[in-house]
């Protein structure tokens, strides 16, 4: 059952924030989020970053070391901006810009 994009985003960032520790296990945490989201953009994302965090490469790497590095604040608009932004609402925006044929 797909969740609403509303419930979604708050729901995605509250765990990504939780588990933006700087340690791997927390990282870990991520993938049981993915199969919540399904098939979706952001879902690969955080299926990807879960995989990494197993490997200890890619994507883990970084956001173990924003998670180590980074204020909470920084952290916040991090999730908010590239994550949500980018993976719930930038679906809906660039398939509207294409049907306009802007892009």
């Amino acid at each position: 059952m797909r969740l609403p994009n509303r419930v979604t985003k708050i729901l995605v960032a509250k765990m990504l924030l939780r588990s933006m520790t700087g340690k791997l296990t927390d990282l870990q945490r991520v993938l049981s989020l993915a199969h919540r989201i399904g098939d979706t953009g952001l879902g690969d994302f955080l299926e990807a970053l879960a995989c990494d965090s197993f490997t200890q490469g890619g994507l883990a790497q970084l956001f173990l070391r924003l998670g180590r590095e980074c204020s909470a604040l920084c952290k916040k608009k991090l999730v908010q901006n590239l994550v949500c932004n980018w993976g719930l609402d930038g679906p809906r925006i660039r398939e509207s810009l294409q049907r306009q044929g802007v892009v």
